[in-house]
């Protein structure tokens, strides 16, 4: 099993949901594989001759590249909790950065260079590198795990 992106300096109580597929839609959450998705495709077919419902979800790997896709009947389907969060970037030390939220929670994130957050981490240099304004990061977290998801700068 791959690696996800961030390492907690503070615990909190991430929890798994189980929800009916009917409930799902597109833009939701779930676990698709084992693994945290945000849905891109959410689709029900009719009854068959044994009286169940079929749901196709598609995917995306909330911390890894990829597109999962499965098939579930009428059993419920676990529903991540996903939170997003904004943080100010404190300090770089090399290649690890200090991030610090409102309410004072410090979270580390080491740059990674994956092709999922390649690009947000360049940005991420290059921005607190310049130097002029405060730089924040949305993080979004998923089982105890988070992954840079935005980059920018707050221009008073």
């Amino acid at each position: 099993m791959a690696s996800f992106e961030g390492q907690r300096k503070e615990d909190e109580n991430d929890t798994i949901l189980k929800v009916p597929p009917r409930a799902f839609k597109r833009n939701g959450y779930a676990m698709l594989n084992k693994r945290p998705c945000h849905l891109i495709h959410a689709v029900s077919s009719r009854t068959g001759k044994h009286g169940f419902v079929k749901y196709q979800f598609t995917g995306l790997d909330l911390f890894a590249l990829g597109k999962i896709e499965a098939i579930f009947r009428g059993e419920e389907v676990e529903a991540p909790i996903v939170t997003k969060k904004e943080c100010l970037v404190v300090n770089r030390q090399g290649d690890t950065f200090l991030l610090r939220d409102d309410m004072e929670v410090e979270y580390q994130w080491t740059l990674k260079g994956n092709e999922k957050t390649a690009e947000l981490e360049s940005q991420l240099c290059s921005l607190y590198d310049g130097g002029k304004e405060p730089v924040f990061v949305t993080l979004t977290f998923a089982l105890d795990q988070f992954i840079l998801s935005a980059v920018y700068q707050d221009e008073f």
